[in-house]
């Protein structure tokens, strides 16, 4: 929900899927949005990487050159032409891009829940990592960042946590 009202999410997620000792660690926002990219710029000091997208398969039907036939395995996409102009918040017109199955269930909810109220089946992401820093990869790390920016959302596996403006750290 908060994705699609036009909010800024950051996540570290442990999947069983994922290698031992490796976790997903992004910056979630709109993919429509090109202020949402810039308020990311600004909030982790750096240009963000290539980016790319987490998507529903039926999010083929925006991209040139992706096979739904390998879930959870990055993609090479470019952004199909009558997509291009409402997509501002895509990092660049060939962008990389993540199919979720059921293996990546909590990404895939957040897909789901950000299809449901905005039509968009997928979401731009961004490495969660400030400027020349390390990428947060652990609790710790993540909930350090999130206090030394102004992102309002982060997910750490299933709670929410969340900072409240005029607060002292999260509430």
């Amino acid at each position: 929900e908060r994705l699609a009202d036009g909010a800024v999410v950051a996540v570290l997620i442990s999947e069983p899927y994922v290698q031992i000792g490796h976790v997903q660690s992004y910056v979630l926002f709109d993919p429509r949005s090109a202020g949402a990219r810039a308020y990311i710029e600004r909030q982790l000091e750096r240009l963000p990487d290539a980016g790319g997208v987490l998507a529903l398969p039926r999010a083929a039907d925006y991209f040139d050159g992706v096979d739904t036939d390998f879930p959870n395995v990055v993609q090479e996409a470019t952004v199909k032409a009558p997509h291009r102009g409402e997509m501002a918040g895509i990092l660049a017109l060939r962008t990389r891009l993540r199919f979720l199955d059921d293996r990546a269930a909590v990404l895939r909810q957040i897909c789901e829940a950000f299809a449901t109220r905005t039509g968009v089946p997928f979401v731009a992401a961004v490495t969660f990592r400030r400027g020349g820093e390390e990428i947060a990869d652990t609790p710790a790390l993540a909930l350090k960042f999130f206090l030394e920016t102004s992102l309002e959302h982060l997910l750490l596996d299933d709670p929410v946590v969340e900072e409240k403006v005029g607060a002292r750290g999260p509430v």
